[in-house]
């Protein structure tokens, strides 16, 4: 291990703990354990001690090697004091730097009477909201920056959401991280709402027709037949998908989503039991929606937000992202009856196909020129089941697009190659 943000991330993940579920042992916010992981602050040492009896291990596993190391343990809890003397010189110092950085920064701008004046800008956290009295605290992005409270019942600023629709105060949340604007003299002008708290991450969605209950993403992928689903991570996409998917973005100074297409075609007919679809979370996998295939929906939505690693502390901390399920309900073929005729146009062969593996298997008599391919299907229509028959004629060499269904009612298209 080379130095303390890495430590803390990998005994982290190998407990198998959130960020927030470590900041809740804390007694921090996830912003802080996030910024250590980042390595733009450092614990303290008692922080360190915490963190060593969580993890299990010793103070000197998690301390960076090339710096923290040269100090003993021992000394640094025999000079408590003095170690917190120095991290306080050492916030104001940060301080000073975060004014002129972009936790807190200046801007200017003209007022009725064409004069300029300066107001206040500065990223943070809303921590309290007092009704009774009428009192909005925030806490700055940086550990000891300072914010004006906001006095919503005397000032009158305007409230946005990340995508700059208004919002009433009653929309504001604890934890809300947000953007305030407010001039020297503490008068605000706008709050912007960038992000609010995750109560559970959706990472994505998943089909399935075999009505088993699902807990985890491992369960999903070792099942190969009636299952259908989309995963989102913080690094890729992974699909397991007898269809396809679609991606696109909306992005803007504040606001990202991810928009997933999802398309799957099915046959009502093959579907033994309810179709089931179900989202892939934090809290883990759970059925949202039971469809019957007899009523043939075609169309589910379902929205959420995830947190992206590595946020700093004026960007978005969560992205937004909509899993829209597409169901085109398909009729395969019952069967292919084949009929093989040679040069002399005379019927020499004929043959039914009915399976994936007759299908793919099929060969062609060795004095058939051409043949006839009568595709058999069941169709539901306004007035019941309908049998349809299609005759297709194909040349020795050509090939013919089929939909096949698999157990589960999925289907996908296959060849049937005449050779």
């Amino acid at each position: 291990m080379n130095n303390i943000n890495d430590n803390i991330r990998n005994f982290r993940i190998k407990k198998d703990m959130t960020q927030q579920f470590l900041a809740d042992k804390l007694f921090v916010t996830r912003q802080c354990v996030s910024r250590w992981e980042q390595g733009k602050t450092l614990p303290d040492i008692e922080s360190l001690e915490k963190l060593a009896n969580i993890f299990e291990c010793s103070i000197n596993d998690l301390i960076d090697d090339n710096s923290v190391k040269s100090i003993t343990i021992e000394e640094a809890i025999t000079n408590k004091k003095k170690t917190k003397f120095t991290l306080l010189s050492l916030a104001f110092s940060l301080l000073a730097i975060v004014l002129t950085g972009f936790s807190l920064y200046y801007s200017s701008r003209e007022n009725n009477d064409g004069q300029r004046y300066t107001f206040i800008r500065a990223f943070g956290y809303i921590e309290s909201i007092d009704s009774e009295n009428g009192l909005i605290s925030f806490e700055g992005s940086f550990a000891n920056v300072d914010l004006p409270p906001y006095k919503f019942l005397e000032d009158d600023a305007a409230i946005n959401d990340n995508r700059g629709d208004s919002i009433s105060i009653s929309e504001l949340k604890l934890n809300d991280k947000v953007l305030i604007s407010y001039e020297p003299n503490f008068d605000f002008l706008e709050i912007l709402v960038i992000d609010s708290e995750i109560g559970e991450a959706l990472f994505g969605v998943f089909v399935s027709g075999t009505q088993e209950e699902y807990n985890s993403l491992e369960e999903l992928r070792n099942e190969m037949m009636g299952i259908n689903y989309v995963v989102r991570t913080s690094e890729h996409e992974e699909t397991c998908l007898t269809g396809t998917y679609a991606l696109s973005d909306i992005s803007e100074k504040y606001y990202y989503e991810s928009i997933y297409d999802v398309y799957l075609s099915l046959n009502p007919f093959f579907v033994t039991n309810d179709l089931e679809i179900g989202l892939i979370t934090s809290n883990g996998l759970r059925v949202v929606e039971t469809i019957d295939p007899l009523e043939q929906p075609d169309q589910f939505s379902f929205s959420g937000e995830y947190a992206i690693d590595g946020a700093d502390p004026d960007e978005i901390e969560s992205n937004n992202v909509t899993y829209n399920i597409h169901i085109d309900w398909v009729f395969p073929y019952i069967s292919l009856e084949i009929f093989e005729y040679d040069k002399n146009g005379s019927l020499i062969n004929e043959a039914t196909v009915i399976t994936l593996g007759e299908l793919r298997s099929f060969e062609a008599d060795p004095d058939a020129l051409r043949c006839l391919v009568k595709e058999n299907k069941t169709i539901k229509t306004g007035n019941g089941d309908v049998d349809q028959a299609v005759v297709f004629e194909l040349l020795l060499g050509e090939k013919l697009k089929v939909d096949q269904a698999d157990d589960y009612g999925a289907v996908t298209d296959e060849w049937f190659w005449y050779k």
